[in-house]
């Protein structure tokens, strides 16, 4: 067995689940690109626009929502909460895997020593 098994920990994490109600799954992406005006000095490519981007999946389907800069904040801090979300989970993972582990293991025990009948 890798670890103790910590149910409590568990309990924990599955509770400070409900805070991450509001997380925004997918990826953010910051890049450059042309503005389309045919006068800007982007068409040229000397100065292309940044840009801020989420990407995600919807039904199966790639998503891309341009994030005005005003935003970009709030996104981010969604996004962040996603990002905490999937550690959470693995966390919950291993506990689980060390609990699968522990009962594997009383399992064996009884089935090598069994209990002895009056």
């Amino acid at each position: 067995m890798l670890t103790s098994p910590d149910p409590k920990k568990r309990g924990v994490l599955i509770r400070r689940l409900l805070r991450y109600r509001e997380m925004l799954p997918g990826s953010l992406v910051f890049t450059h690109t042309r503005c389309g005006k045919p006068r800007c000095l982007c068409a040229q490519g000397e100065q292309l626009h940044p840009v801020c981007q989420f990407i995600a999946k919807v039904g199966g389907k790639t998503k891309t929502i341009y994030i005005p800069q005003d935003l970009i904040p709030w996104v981010q801090e969604k996004f962040a909460l996603y990002k905490a979300f999937q550690k959470d989970v693995a966390e919950i993972g291993r506990i689980n895997l060390d609990i699968l582990d522990a009962k594997k293991a009383q399992f064996r025990e009884r089935k090598t020593h069994p209990a002895r009948r009056s």
